[in-house]
């Protein structure tokens, strides 16, 4: 899979999409005008670049159905890499870190996006997400104003509904119908959960 990556030419103001694979993290590219635009992509998580192929479908492509897809997709990402990695965090004290296949295997056993959600913030903060989100009332007025469908006493259930349900109506049924405002909310609804999922891994603990 491509990824496509917004590139500013600090030369000449060009804007352009580089596109990388999904496993890779540099930049080789030249600009138009000469300029040596590759750079190196640190911390730049697959959940973050499926984020900006979501993006790309939308602007370049006009594909909301895609829009949508790649959005759930890299909230999802990104709730299973945390979850593998402060599984493993909180194992190293008892010296008995878990497989890839073991944390796959325990991933799977809950049940939905909603339960792995709380799960993963569970492993960050004792509180879980909702006490987390509670704890900071810029958090709490960013989201009660700039996200009507989400409902902040149970925002991991908010978010199936309002990101997953959509994703998996387009590959369950096909349904391909979502419009551009639609398709927009769930784009942002995604950034959101990114956005909450690395603060809460900047500010996590593992047990001790």
């Amino acid at each position: 899979m491509r990824i496509p990556i917004p590139i500013k030419c600090p030369n000449c103001g060009r804007k352009r999409d580089v596109f990388i694979g999904l496993d890779e993290h540099e930049i080789s590219s030249v600009c138009e005008c000469g300029r040596d635009i590759s750079a190196v992509l640190a911390n730049f998580t697959v959940g973050q670049k499926l984020l900006e192929r979501s993006r790309y479908e939308f602007v370049q492509n006009c594909d909301y159905s895609l829009t949508i897809v790649f959005a759930a997709t890299a909230m999802e990402c990104e709730v299973s890499r945390l979850y593998f990695k402060w599984k493993r965090a909180n194992a190293l004290f008892y010296q008995d870190v878990p497989t890839d296949e073991e944390l796959e295997e325990a991933l799977r056993k809950l049940p939905n996006i909603a339960d792995r959600i709380d799960e993963v913030a569970k492993l960050m903060h004792p509180a879980g997400l909702h006490g987390f989100i509670a704890s900071d009332p810029e958090l709490v007025k960013m989201i009660s104003l700039g996200f009507s469908k989400l409902d902040l006493s149970n925002l991991s259930t908010s978010f199936q509904k309002v990101l997953f349900w959509p994703r998996n109506r387009i590959l369950h049924l096909g349904y391909s119908k979502y419009d551009s405002a639609e398709a927009t909310y769930c784009y942002n609804t995604a950034a959101l959960g990114i956005h909450l999922l690395n603060l809460l891994d900047q500010t996590g603990k593992a047990a001790s």
